[in-house]
């Protein structure tokens, strides 16, 4: 198996306390700014070639390896609170809640 085909998270915070991420998965990448207690402000799905690596800025942010648990884990209270304000979620949130199903590959 390369690195290509293992699920990988890639986070930054910024000073007002938003998370970038890039969820780089085999063939699809997820990146989104939110913030675990207030929810989305914006979310991107696309084909994992070019995908980010460490080092890499998103939105001036300076993206590090993360592990991949903890993320998945803040992300679903990110959807919690993005639910809890009244807003529809994002529609390229469907391959997290995809990812997170049973027998979905990340759970």
């Amino acid at each position: 198996m390369s690195d290509d085909d293992v699920p990988r998270a890639l986070q930054g915070f910024d000073p007002g306390g938003d998370r970038l991420l890039a969820l780089v998965l085999p063939g699809e990448q997820l990146t989104c700014r939110y913030h675990p207690a207030r929810g989305f402000r914006w979310v991107c799905r696309g084909e994992a070639a070019g995908a980010l690596a460490p080092g890499a800025q998103l939105d001036g942010v300076t993206l590090a390896r993360a592990p991949l648990q903890p993320v998945l884990d803040e992300l679903a209270h990110a959807v919690l609170a993005h639910r809890r304000s009244g807003e529809a979620l994002p529609a390229e949130l469907s391959l997290l809640a995809e990812l997170l199903s049973p027998g979905g590959g990340l759970i």
